[in-house]
């Protein structure tokens, strides 16, 4: 799908309908072959790894190699992975007679991975949303789709932070406010990577 197959739909619509396409394609890849095999897992491995490494120059253009759909797999399952407490507290503490406990998990099992990539993606297009001003004032070359993938990278470390702060701190500012800082900190770092504008 090309831009300018549909030209009634502007640069942000393309991007959603674009992203829609790409979750829709998530699979895992295996390949092998005389030289050496590419699988899914290893990528998410290795986004993993640059992800603490940032603002650090190389590990942003590692990750921008990544494809959109593995950024996606990427953070869907992060947060998969970080929100399954809450997930196993919603089920010991499920208090309803009408609904089996049983039958509570098996619906949480099934929309929950849903959830979590609906989750990503409007989360992640609103954060992206800030960082494109952040950028607008810099004045640096970036589209938010690369703007969009770099947040969401950026999100590993605040997430982390985010868990870690809601159950050892009382104070919402801190469990929200802390995390926002360090992904916008880290942001602003990655966005002086890039060249500036030119004067018109």
């Amino acid at each position: 799908m090309r831009y300018g197959q549909f030209p009634h739909i502007n640069g942000a619509g393309f991007f959603v309908l674009e992203t829609v396409r790409q979750i829709s394609n998530i699979h895992i890849k295996y390949t092998i072959d005389g030289y050496g095999q590419e699988v899914l897992v290893v990528e998410l491995f290795t986004a993993l790894k640059n992800s603490f490494l940032l603002p650090e120059k190389k590990a942003l253009f590692r990750l921008n190699r990544i494809s959109m759909r593995n950024t996606i797999v990427y953070i869907s399952v992060i947060l998969f992975l970080l929100f399954i407490p809450d997930v196993l507290q919603m089920i010991l503490h499920f208090e309803d007679a009408e609904i089996p406990r049983s039958m509570y998990a098996l619906q949480l099992m099934v929309i929950y991975p849903f959830l979590i990539i609906f989750l990503a993606v409007s989360g992640i297009s609103l954060l992206a949303g800030v960082s494109f001003l952040i950028k607008v004032l810099l004045r640096r070359r970036l589209a938010y789709q690369q703007l969009w993938k770099m947040t969401a990278f950026a999100l590993t470390i605040p997430l982390l932070l985010h868990v870690l702060l809601k159950y050892t701190v009382d104070y919402s500012f801190m469990i929200n406010g802390v995390p926002l800082l360090v992904l916008y900190f880290l942001m602003y770092r990655m966005i002086l990577v890039y060249p500036q504008r030119r004067r018109e």
